[in-house]
């Protein structure tokens, strides 16, 4: 729990997203795919630059938002682990906890966390700076070179991306964890940690 809270208190921080190089999120591929056109051209790019920018600027607030929001769901996933299950991570080495965790609560985390995404998305107002872009695109598709309009899931698409950040994080600590005796907390842990090994 100690690498979950951890994952969830840095990315649910201003800027845990925004500002980092690993996480940060990009514009969805359907967009990311045809910026670099509306980059090239002069009317495009007057036009839907800066709203490009600021729905940057948004999806990484709804991510930070709905990470800060991901521990109570991640600790109820973790509550009903059985004492065998914790024997198995211990002793099955680095990254096992991680692998545990993934492999047996990714699916109900995406969807427990699906409204919490969705709520967070609401709160940064995301659909006002989506739309506009969305519909502009649509509008220019040829002229972009696509024949399809975009129809973007952008609730799934940042759950996606704050769950994989989240797992990320939880393993990277797994992994301080288990190499410092100090990172283990409480007796417990440490007594754990050491037959681990």
């Amino acid at each position: 729990m100690q690498g979950v809270k951890s994952g969830s208190d840095g990315l649910g921080a201003a800027g845990g997203f925004a500002k980092s190089e690993m996480y940060r999120l990009a514009l969805p591929p359907e967009v990311a795919d045809i910026e670099a056109k509306i980059n090239a051209n002069p009317v495009l790019r007057a036009a839907l630059k800066p709203q490009l920018e600021q729905l940057k600027v948004k999806l990484n607030e709804g991510a930070e938002r709905a990470a800060a929001k991901s521990f109570p769901i991640f600790k109820q996933a973790v509550v009903g682990m059985s004492v065998r299950d914790a024997m198995g991570i211990l002793q099955g080495g680095t990254g096992s906890a991680t692998r545990y965790l993934r492999a047996e609560t990714e699916q109900p985390l995406q969807a427990a966390f699906r409204p919490v995404v969705q709520a967070a998305l609401d709160e940064v107002q995301l659909a006002s700076y989506w739309e506009p872009v969305a519909k502009a695109i649509n509008q220019n598709k040829r002229l972009l070179g696509r024949t399809e309009d975009i129809q973007t899931d952008l609730v799934a698409y940042v759950n996606q991306k704050a769950t994989d950040a989240l797992f990320t994080e939880i393993a990277l600590e797994e992994d301080r964890i288990r190499q410092d005796p100090l990172k283990r907390g409480t007796e417990l842990l440490r007594r754990v940690f050491g037959t681990a090994r």
